[in-house]
């Protein structure tokens, strides 16, 4: 079985981007982030169209 990661486990960006094999130095946490960013914003645009929100 993969690897799972939590959201309730606070992991700083530089554990999470080894977690998912990404470079964990300075630019890739900061590309994860963004990453992770528009895909809260896409999730939340799409509740939205939908009425959940």
């Amino acid at each position: 079985m993969g690897k799972v990661l939590r959201i309730d486990r606070d992991l700083p960006w530089h554990e999470v981007a080894a977690a998912m094999g990404e470079a964990d130095d300075a630019a890739g946490c900061a590309a994860l982030r963004k990453r992770f960013e528009r895909l809260k914003e896409k999730l939340a645009s799409s509740a939205r169209s939908r009425g959940l929100l």
